[in-house]
C-alpha cells in the first residue's frame, strides 16, 4: 500500500482518486444551465418522447429493466457552473417530475389520506436521521400541533445510563429490558405525535428508530429472565424491533429504510453485507405485516477532499485503494439486487426510489456540509 509523508501529497492523491471514484460510481447524469435551455428542451424531447408523468409503475418498469435503483436524468440549474446552493430541478430520464422533487412540494397530506397512513417510521444513522428532520419540519410547519412524545438517546458506555435512557424508549410491558453492550454513539429514538396535518387535519405519528447497521448486533436489548416466562433476548437489534417492540407500539403504515452504508462500510466486506442483507429480508419475511410499506432509500456518496482522515484511516484498516464511493455504490447495489423481485412486481409492499448518490454525483462536494453529509436542502 502507498505511504503518503505528507497531509499535502496525500491530499493532492485524493483529488486525483475523486474523479476515479466519479468515474467508478458510473455519474451519468447530465447537467444544464441557463445558456443552455435549448439543449435541455432537446433532451427532454429525446427522453421523453411520451410525456410520461413519473410514477410507481414508471420507476418498476425501470428496476425491471436496468436492475438497479432509478439514477439516470439530468438538472437544469439556472446558477453557475458549481452552485453552492440548490438553485434549479432534477428530471429523471423517460419520465417527468415537473419539478417535484426540489421546489414543488407534493400534497403529502391528500397523499397520506389516499393511503391511511397514521405511523410513520424512518430508520438509518445521522443522514436517516436529517431525512427525518425535513420531513418532521415539513409536516409541523403545517399542522395544528406538533408535540414530541417519546425521546431516547444511547450514547453511553456506562450500562445502567444506557439502560435509563434508551432501553427505557422501548420498554415492553411485562418483558423488562436490560442493557447488553452499548456502544451506539449517536443513536436517536423518537416519536412525535402530529395533528391536524394539511387541509385533511390528519394525525400522524412519525418515529425515528436510529441504527448504525441494518443487521446490528453490536447493540442488542435483551429481556430479563423472569422465573414464571422465561423470554429470550434476540441476536440482533433489528430482530427484537421486529418482534417484541413493534407488535406493542403498533407496526407502521410506511416505512423508510435509510441505510447506513458510511458505518456498514467500516463493520463489513460486501460479501458479508450480502451474508447480512439475506438475513435482513428473512426477518422482513417473518415477522413483518404485510400492511406496512416499505420505502428503500440509498445511501448518499461522501466527498474525499472533505474527509482526509476518514479515507486515509479506511485505506489502511482495510490495506485497500478501493474507495468508499465504490463500496457504498456496490452495497447500494447489493439492497436492490437482494429485494429485486419485490421491487418490480407491481403488488409488492416494497418500493424504490431514487439513487440520491447517483443522482447528486455532479455536486457532491459542492452540496456537502462535512463530507459525510450533505447541506438540510438535499434532505427535503
Amino acid at each position: 500500500m502507498t505511504r503518503y509523508n505528507t497531509t499535502a501529497s496525500y491530499a493532492a492523491s485524493l483529488y486525483k482518486r475523486a474523479s476515479y471514484e466519479h468515474d467508478v460510481v458510473n455519474c451519468s447524469v447530465k447537467v444544464f444551465y441557463m445558456k443552455q435551455k435549448k439543449e435541455f428542451d432537446k433532451y427532454m424531447k429525446q427522453t421523453n418522447k411520451q410525456n410520461r408523468k413519473c410514477s410507481v409503475s414508471v420507476f418498476k418498469e425501470y428496476f425491471k429493466r436496468e436492475n438497479r435503483f432509478f439514477g439516470d436524468g439530468a438538472w437544469y440549474v439556472q446558477s453557475g457552473i458549481f452552485p453552492d446552493q440548490l438553485d434549479g430541478d432534477f428530471y429523471p430520464k423517460g419520465c417527468n417530475f415537473d419539478g417535484i422533487i426540489t421546489k414543488n412540494i407534493p400534497k403529502l397530506s391528500s397523499c397520506f389520506q389516499q393511503h391511511n397512513i397514521t405511523k410513520i417510521l424512518i430508520t438509518g444513522d445521522s443522514n436517516g436521521n436529517r431525512y427525518r428532520e425535513q420531513l418532521q419540519y415539513f409536516m409541523c410547519n403545517r399542522s395544528k400541533s406538533c408535540q414530541l412524545d417519546r425521546r431516547g438517546i444511547q450514547n453511553y458506555s456506562n450500562c445502567f445510563r444506557a439502560k435509563e435512557e434508551w432501553s427505557g424508549y422501548f420498554r415492553v410491558p411485562n418483558k423488562p429490558l436490560v442493557c447488553s453492550r452499548p456502544g451506539c454513539p449517536h443513536c436517536l429514538a423518537q416519536t412525535y405525535q402530529v395533528k391536524g396535518f394539511g387541509p385533511e387535519r390528519l394525525n400522524i405519528k412519525l418515529e425515528f428508530i436510529g441504527t448504525v447497521a441494518l443487521i446490528n448486533t453490536k447493540v442488542r436489548i435483551e429481556l430479563e429472565e423472569d422465573t414464571s416466562n422465561y423470554i429470550l433476548g434476540t441476536p440482533t437489534f433489528l430482530e427484537f424491533i421486529l418482534r417484541d417492540y413493534l407488535p406493542h407500539h403498533g407496526f407502521p403504515d410506511i416505512w423508510f429504510i435509510s441505510p447506513p452504508l458510511h458505518h456498514e462500510a467500516w463493520y463489513e466486506t460486501v460479501e458479508q453485507f450480502k451474508d447480512n442483507m439475506i438475513l435482513f429480508r428473512r426477518l422482513l419475511d417473518h415477522y413483518l405485516p404485510s400492511t406496512t410499506k416499505i420505502m428503500l432509500f440509498t445511501d448518499l456518496r461522501e466527498c474525499p477532499m472533505y474527509r482526509l482522515d476518514v479515507v486515509k484511516l479506511f485505506h489502511e484498516t482495510f490495506n485497500t485503494t478501493r474507495g468508499r464511493n465504490e463500496v457504498f455504490n456496490a452495497m447500494n447495489q447489493v439492497i436492490f439486487d437482494t429485494f429485486r423481485d419485490r421491487l418490480v412486481k407491481h403488488d409488492s409492499q416494497y418500493f424504490g426510489f431514487l439513487d440520491i448518490g447517483r443522482i447528486l454525483c455532479p455536486f457532491t462536494c459542492n452540496w456537502h456540509d462535512d463530507g459525510g453529509h450533505m447541506r438540510p436542502f438535499v434532505y427535503e
